[in-house]
């Protein structure tokens, strides 16, 4: 270190940020700079004296290339508080009200402050309880359910000064982002960081292991820095209900064919009691993932480490998904998949995944015209959709991607939220997201930033805020300075749009020294018999463990988010979402659907952060 901390600072982890910018400054420890959560890249003293030693630009430039982990430095000098979120921080929220203004990493929290003014924002609300299966969630990048609640993202600065928030900026600045070299510079960088921290912290790595090639590369990176045989990996039995693109059926066929031992966790370990038990207990702290694989390490409270995930790989390559894994390392209508395509129904699926993901390219981003003159082409292959009326411009683009990840896009009005002109309502988020982003990107770089701060944020934020169990957390590692540098604002031809992940398969390749699809083929088929009878033992229950814990507040008699609305036409719809989610998450009715579990589950998240933050007021 060069010796610049004369300040006095702490470290506390980042679900305790509880911070409260009034008339008096109200924070959780007395010293004058604060950091939340763990950085990965450094340890805390190394990143408070960094941030002392540099000027407010290059210390921001640092964090964008190389900052990793979840973590807040709050600096409460020169009589304001100012707030830098590292690029993986899972995510908080800013709340004004006529007390002051509340900073906090939990929903619960921020809600506990001036509780008696906390009021839901409509359109919010009907959104998140409908069927927008497009969307990132059914939320937002910066507006949440509660009025005047805002999200403090990832990679942020925020400035409070004279009662007032002077600054709320993202500082990803595409046109001056330090890239690395090359994906595999990038990759190596971010496995040493989190080697170094294994090893300062006395912890044993982990990886999170889906058998799919995000996960695979960075398993294959930590193989590089650290003894393979040091590292755990886990991979969870994928329930019924679940994508079985990636899972144990995959994860381990590859891990044979790399000699590598997996630790299997079964699908039921997300019914027992343990397990329910601590998704209810997040739900009471925030917006949670409640389906997610890796929740069942809850049943597991031996486990006590961080355990890397690929999660979100995807939405730094800004690609769609559709046709990826039946392809693996060969390009849409490439030359070597053709072979392949004996039906038009496969040529079909072929020819759709390239276009889709044409749209993310420079060509089409570049060329207003034939967005506006083809979005109707466009918003046939993507179901449920409408075409912006004003396609080919920013706004379009905007719009589009805040509400489908889709340039010039909207949702096909559902209920309850087509009461509400969601072009009004989008075009009010696109313009907070413009002043948030605060830069001219191009528009390959404004399409990837609200990718990485719809999708990726919402993505993280869900499964990332609150510990698994003792000890046990989940760190989304492609949400790291070197990965987002190396990605964003990256130009993308029509080679992109047909394989769009070829350099992550490229990598895979050279780090395993064989492609990833030789890696998928079994092995040994005792193993796979093996997994079919697992699969055969899995619960046949089609009830819902958690909504049947607490049916008690899905009763509408008994609701407090319904005796909070004022709008009779908003109470009106929520109340049918009630009905219709009630019963039909009950397998025992005939309006019974996955899909009216899920709404119930939303129900219930709700529900249970409102019985939380009846708690002690912040």
């Amino acid at each position: 270190m060069s010796g610049h901390l004369p300040a006095s600072y702490s470290s506390l982890p980042a679900e305790d940020m509880i911070i409260v910018s009034g008339p008096e400054t109200h924070k959780p420890a007395e010293q004058d700079i604060i950091v939340f959560g763990t950085p990965i890249h450094e340890n805390v003293p190394q990143l408070v004296d960094r941030y002392l030693s540099n000027d407010l630009p290059g210390f921001l430039a640092h964090q964008a290339r190389h900052g990793i982990g979840s973590y807040v430095l709050a600096d409460f000098r020169e009589g304001r508080l100012r707030m830098i979120t590292g690029p993986g921080y899972c995510g908080g929220y800013v709340r004004s009200t006529s007390e002051g203004i509340a900073v906090t990493t939990l929903l619960r929290d921020v809600m506990r402050f001036s509780p008696g003014e906390l009021r839901f924002n409509d359109f919010s609300l009907c959104y998140f309880l409908s069927s927008v299966p497009a969307s990132t969630f059914g939320m937002l990048p910066l507006s949440t359910l509660f009025k005047g609640v805002d999200r403090l993202p990832p990679a942020s600065v925020l400035e409070i000064s004279g009662g007032s928030v002077t600054v709320c900026r993202t500082y990803l600045n595409i046109a001056e982002l330090e890239r690395p070299a090359s994906l595999e510079e990038a990759v190596l960088e971010v496995a040493e960081k989190y080697a170094d921290y294994y090893r300062r912290s006395d912890l044993q790595p982990a990886v999170m292991f889906s058998g799919g090639v995000d996960s695979l590369l960075i398993l294959l990176a930590m193989q590089q820095v650290m003894d393979p045989k040091d590292i755990r990996i886990f991979t969870v039995q994928t329930m019924r209900t679940h994508s079985k693109t990636n899972g144990h059926h995959r994860a381990y066929p590859v891990a044979q064919n790399l000699g590598l031992d997996i630790e299997l966790i079964e699908s039921d370990s997300l019914r027992s009691g343990g397990a329910v038990s601590a998704i209810l207990g997040r739900m009471q702290l925030d917006m949670a993932n409640t389906r997610a694989p890796d929740l069942a390490f809850a049943d597991h409270p031996d486990i006590g480490t961080l355990v890397l995930h690929g999660q979100n790989m995807d939405a730094l390559v800004n690609n769609n998904m559709l046709s990826l894994q039946s392809n693996l390392e060969l390009g849409y209508l490439s030359n070597a998949k053709v072979s392949d395509l004996t039906t038009d129904e496969l040529h079909l699926k072929q020819l759709t995944a390239l276009t889709r993901n044409m749209r993310f390219t420079d060509a089409y981003l570049q060329d207003a015209e034939f967005q506006r003159t083809t979005v109707r082409y466009f918003r046939k292959m993507t179901p449920n959709t409408i075409a912006d009326p004003q396609a080919g411009t920013t706004s379009g683009i905007m719009r589009g991607m805040i509400a489908t990840q889709y340039p010039n896009l909207l949702n096909q009005p559902q209920k309850p939220f087509s009461i509400f002109s969601q072009v009004a309502e989008m075009s009010s988020e696109a313009t907070r997201m413009n002043g948030y982003l605060g830069q001219n990107a191009t528009e390959t770089g404004l399409v990837d930033l609200l990718r990485f701060y719809g999708y990726g944020q919402i993505a993280m934020k869900r499964g990332c805020s609150v510990p698994l169990s003792s000890g046990t957390r989940i760190s989304y590692a492609p949400m790291s300075g070197p990965l987002v540098s190396y990605f964003l604002g990256r130009p993308r031809g029509l080679l992109e749009a047909s394989q769009p992940k070829r350099e992550v398969y490229a990598l895979v390749t050279k780090l395993a020294g064989k492609s990833y699809s030789a890696m998928t083929a079994w092995k040994d088929v005792k193993v796979r018999d093996w997994l079919k009878t697992l699969d055969a033992r899995q619960s046949s229950d089609l009830r819902d463990v958690l909504v049947e814990a607490r049916r008690d507040l899905l009763d509408p008699g008994n609701s407090r988010l319904l005796g909070m609305l004022t709008s009779k036409k908003t109470r009106a719809n929520v109340e049918t979402v009630y009905k219709a989610a009630t019963t039909g998450s009950d397998p025992a009715q005939e309006t019974y659907s996955v899909f009216n579990q899920s709404i119930a589950r939303n129900l219930l998240n709700i529900e249970l952060l409102l019985e939380s933050a009846e708690g002690t007021r912040v």
